[in-house]
């Protein structure tokens, strides 16, 4: 399974013209639960480095169905 690419939660940064990225947590009835970050302005590199930071920090990485269930 895949994440959706857009949520509306990220429609606020776009319509602001941040940068915002959403952050799969973990499973909630077999649906997928996130966390959106939103950047400053331009600092898409910064978004991607906290997002990758927490990714490696808590392992959600490798989060899948399977593994949930």
């Amino acid at each position: 399974h895949s994440f959706p690419t857009r949520r509306s939660s990220d429609l606020i940064g776009n319509f602001a013209g941040l940068p915002s990225i959403t952050l799969p947590i973990s499973f909630e009835n077999n649906l997928p639960f996130g966390a959106n970050l939103t950047g400053r302005a331009f600092q898409e590199s910064a978004l991607f480095k906290v997002a990758s930071v927490i990714e490696d920090n808590t392992g959600l990485k490798n989060l899948s169905v399977e593994r949930v269930k």
